[in-house]
């Protein structure tokens, strides 16, 4: 494990973390190791949240990477059959908090019923 992990760190090949945001919460839904698998393990995660991603409008964010935003289009144009309805390139504050080559999409669920939500009363 000590050398794999010293191997990979010499050839630059790094966990990245698939992180969802959902209500304000973050949560590192998964890791996967070097640049080029990020991109497929999104698109496959988002595959189990969603019933029809085909159906559904989904949008592209990015910091400062225009590649990286690029790769991703592509792949969810030929993953999900649709452009984005909207790439946008996120602030300084998450660029400071990711790194400058995080990318993002997003996409929205079937409602949630509030009232799951609501805390207890006395």
């Amino acid at each position: 494990e000590m050398q794999r992990s010293l191997v990979g760190s010499e050839m630059c090949i790094r966990d990245r973390p698939i992180i969802s945001l959902n209500d304000g919460v973050s949560k590192v839904e998964a890791k996967v190791r070097g640049d080029a698998a990020v991109i497929p393990a999104m698109i496959k995660w988002a595959k189990t949240r969603v019933d029809d991603l085909h159906a559904t409008p989904y949008l592209v964010a990015y910091t400062s990477s225009t590649q990286k935003r690029d790769e991703l289009i592509k792949l969810c144009k030929k993953e999900l059959g649709h452009p984005p309805m909207f790439v946008f390139r996120l602030g300084g504050v998450v660029s400071a908090n990711t790194g400058p080559d995080a990318i993002a999409f997003a996409f929205e669920r079937k409602p949630r019923r509030l009232v799951d939500y609501e805390p207890p009363l006395p």
